[in-house]
């Protein structure tokens, strides 16, 4: 499918003067050649090279003065988000400021909302609408008339495509995918990655909590051997983490350190248990004889303080009859008995 077809507006709109005019009842593609994008963006063999594509295809368009300039109070995000807000970073103030000093030069894709008349839905260049609205400008960009699962497709791939998509953000947008119903073939070319490893990011994303993710925030340096790590503390620390992602000071710290802030919470663990966490044993005549502890990983801790034997008529200790008689007891587990 050539480039022409997939984003074929029409005649360009212009002034007297030559220059593109501001279009506020947006030329909108009808192109029966949009029945073959789903297929063509399911490829996943050439997933690496597709979003690079269709941004060729909008630099193109926009060098041909075809790109309209769109209210953009009227342009609402995508039903999924692929990023993490981060208001404060410096990347989305950088943007901010070049688009002030010297306007917007790459251009959106918008596609119509569906479901609210007059109003458009962002396939990407989600940065570049917030940018413009905190502006007060007008967003450049093609509109075009794409089903939701292909603009889905078509909004991971180009989301892939840049160097500055953390780890936890393609995880989330590649659950949020699957929530939303894509699957197999779908998941994997939005996604960009081998079948294993989508599953996994979307693994990660299901054991820490949605709000936890968004409370840390896109958290640039930090990869999946991290993230992983974190899974396995979730389930022992979620009040503690929910209870810190409250703190307005934690909101205050850059989007790393917030995770940091998050994974250390998990160093008060290592502490050695108090007398207090253990839960004491009584044998038939009432004595304590054993302190018992079960971790929240299901650990058990079994503790035998020191006696001088006097229960017994030989003198002999619980402690060392009990270490006596460890082997046996193990086969009388394997055995079933």
């Amino acid at each position: 499918m050539s480039r022409k077809n997939l984003f074929k507006l029409g005649d360009k709109p212009e002034t007297k003067d030559g220059e593109p005019a501001r279009v506020h009842a947006p030329i909108v593609q009808h192109s029966p050649a949009l029945n073959k994008f789903s297929s063509v963006l399911q490829d996943a063999a050439e997933g690496s090279r597709r979003a690079e594509r269709l941004q060729k295809e909008l630099d193109d368009l926009n060098k041909n003065g075809v790109v309209q300039e769109i209210d953009s109070t009227l342009i609402d995000p995508s039903p999924i988000r692929d990023r993490l807000d981060d208001p404060g970073s410096e990347e989305n103030e950088s943007l901010r400021s070049s688009i002030a000093e010297s306007g917007q030069r790459v251009p959106a894709l918008l596609r119509p909302n569906p479901t609210a008349p007059g109003r458009y839905l962002t396939v990407f260049g989600h940065r570049r609408v917030e940018a413009v609205k905190s502006l007060g400008r007008p967003l450049r960009a093609v509109v075009t008339d794409i089903g939701e699962d292909d603009a889905l497709i078509a909004q991971g791939q180009e989301n892939n495509e840049r160097k500055n998509t953390s780890f936890i953000e393609r995880c989330l947008f590649a659950r949020r995918l699957k929530d939303r119903g894509l699957k197999g073939e779908q998941l994997i070319a939005a996604i960009s990655g081998g079948k294993a490893n989508v599953y996994k990011m979307i693994e990660i994303a299901e054991k820490v909590p949605e709000d936890i993710i968004v409370a840390i925030g896109p958290a640039p340096s930090i990869g999946r051997p991290r993230w992983l790590a974190l899974t396995e503390i979730v389930p022992s620390k979620l009040n503690a983490f929910r209870k810190k992602i409250s703190d307005p000071e934690f909101l205050k710290l850059p989007s790393d350190e917030r995770f940091q802030a998050i994974f250390n919470l998990a160093s008060t663990d290592s502490k050695k248990p108090s007398a207090d966490d253990f839960s004491p044993l009584k044998d038939r005549n009432g004595a304590d004889y054993a302190l018992v502890r079960r971790s929240p990983a299901g650990d058990l801790t079994l503790k035998l303080p020191k006696d001088d034997g006097s229960a017994r008529a030989d003198g002999r200790s619980f402690g060392e009859w009990f270490e006596s008689r460890l082997v046996a007891l193990r086969d009388d587990w394997l055995e079933g008995r």
